[in-house]
């Protein structure tokens, strides 16, 4: 996934940062995503499930950036 974070980085740079509805959703990301991260990683069977739903979000933002 790591490349993956670079095309979703820049799509968060680029496009999310420059609306008000995207700074929200950046916001709420990190102010949540520690600890469902820690719950995720807790979990093989649920870092499976997130890894395959990630892959289509990063092929399309993907077309963005």
């Amino acid at each position: 996934m790591e490349g993956k974070v670079d095309v979703l980085r820049s799509f968060r740079d680029h496009y999310l940062m420059d609306h008000p509805s995207g700074r929200a959703f950046v916001d709420a990301y990190y102010k949540y995503s520690p600890r469902i991260a820690v719950y995720i990683a807790e979990r093989s069977w649920l870092r499976t499930v997130v890894r395959t739903l990630l892959f289509p979000v990063v092929g399309f933002v993907s077309t963005f950036v």
